[in-house]
């Protein structure tokens, strides 16, 4: 994630966001969790937290793969269901805008 952040739309916005992939990974885990902090343009990832995350995001990986490769958008995913979002819901809805998405 941190290379398809656009740095220049970041800026200014800072939360901790926590990825919760359903179903992922085949370790036996029902689900894999990715943070991410998002602050002064730039994406860090980080390990997993013991606060709660400003916002947090549960898909499945064929809606996230959907979602990044630019084959879905996220508000219809989140309105068929396939997607929740917790927190900080007026961070969340500018997320599309700050990570770049499709074919690059």
């Amino acid at each position: 994630m941190p290379e398809y952040l656009r740095p220049a739309r970041a800026a200014g916005f800072d939360a901790v966001i926590n990825w919760q992939i359903t179903g992922a990974g085949g370790t036996g885990r029902q689900v894999d969790e990715y943070w991410l902090h998002v602050h002064d343009g730039r994406c860090t990832p980080l390990p997993p937290q013991p606060t709660p995350p400003d916002i947090a995001i549960r898909t499945d990986p064929t809606t996230l793969l959907r979602i990044v490769t630019g084959n879905e958008d996220p508000i219809l995913a989140l309105l068929k269901q396939r997607l929740t979002v917790r927190g900080d819901l007026a961070a969340a809805a500018r997320l599309p805008k700050l990570f770049t998405t499709g074919p690059t």
